[in-house]
């Protein structure tokens, strides 16, 4: 008689014989399936790829220009001048020649090697109550200065102050200056005096470009008057032969009064 602790363990180990069968056949197949997979990959053979690469037709440097002159003489877009509108190099010099030109010449100044000082010679002339007058041959520029005369302590309750008088003379010029035949240069840059007693400059010529040839000035140092825009032509001094006389005179053409002293200038008092 089967006890029945045996027949447990006979059922149990059928039951693991029948597991391990069930594993063993499912392994196998396994196994073959994936070898034919790694087969069908291993026999797949590369499919071969060709590309077309299409011919570039090379042109020399030669053919392009041939092209490019065919092309622009058959083209009729172009832009061309209009001959009546177009204006050539003759016409605009024509163009510039009617303007008006600007003066930018600048008269030969002609100074002296050892100048005047200037500092002093503005230091000294008085401010106001310069006059130019004629005493005997000689044309004076001086200044008069009213002063009181001293008078005794005895003397200041009996009798009215006193004055006097002081003319000091500051340049002597001729009345008739003759022209030498060498030209004398410029002392400074003052070049004489106006007419109501200013000194003037040589490069004072802008601040009379209104004036006209009629207009006058003053008085150079060596005696020749100046008067204002003259138009014509003037020597290197910058002064001409008017019917009344020598002058000097203004001009537009150039940056300074006058170049030279065409009579011997004279020297300050001072």
């Amino acid at each position: 008689m089967i006890r029945t602790r045996d027949l447990v363990l006979f059922v149990l180990v059928l039951i693991f014989l029948s597991m391990a069968i069930s594993i063993t056949v499912l392994v196998d197949g396994r196994s073959e399936q994936n070898h034919s997979l790694w087969l069908g990959i291993a026999n797949i053979t590369p499919a071969n790829f060709e590309v077309e690469v299409p011919e570039v037709a090379l042109m020399d440097r030669q053919s392009n220009l041939e092209r490019l002159r065919e092309k622009l003489s058959h083209d009729e877009s172009r832009i061309t001048p209009d001959p009546d509108t177009f204006i050539g190099s003759e016409e605009v010099i024509k163009d510039e020649a009617k303007s008006p030109a600007v003066a930018t010449e600048t008269m030969p100044v002609s100074k002296c090697l050892y100048p005047d000082d200037v500092v002093s010679k503005l230091a000294a002339w008085p401010l106001r109550g310069v006059t130019v007058s004629v005493q005997g041959g000689t044309r004076l520029v001086s200044v008069s200065e009213v002063v009181a005369i001293p008078t005794l302590p005895s003397e200041i309750a009996t009798t009215t102050q006193q004055t006097e008088t002081i003319v000091t003379t500051l340049l002597q010029l001729p009345l008739s200056p003759q022209k030498n035949i060498v030209a004398s240069c410029l002392p400074s840059e003052i070049i004489g005096v106006t007419s109501g007693g200013f000194l003037l400059f040589n490069n004072d010529g802008m601040v009379w470009r209104n004036t006209n040839a009629d207009t006058f000035i003053g008085y150079a140092r060596d005696g020749f008057p100046i008067y204002g825009v003259y138009t014509g032509v003037t020597d290197e001094c910058g002064g001409y032969d008017h019917p009344t006389g020598y002058r000097y005179s203004i001009s537009l053409e150039h940056q300074y009064m006058l170049g030279c002293f065409s009579a011997t200038p004279q020297s300050f008092n001072f």
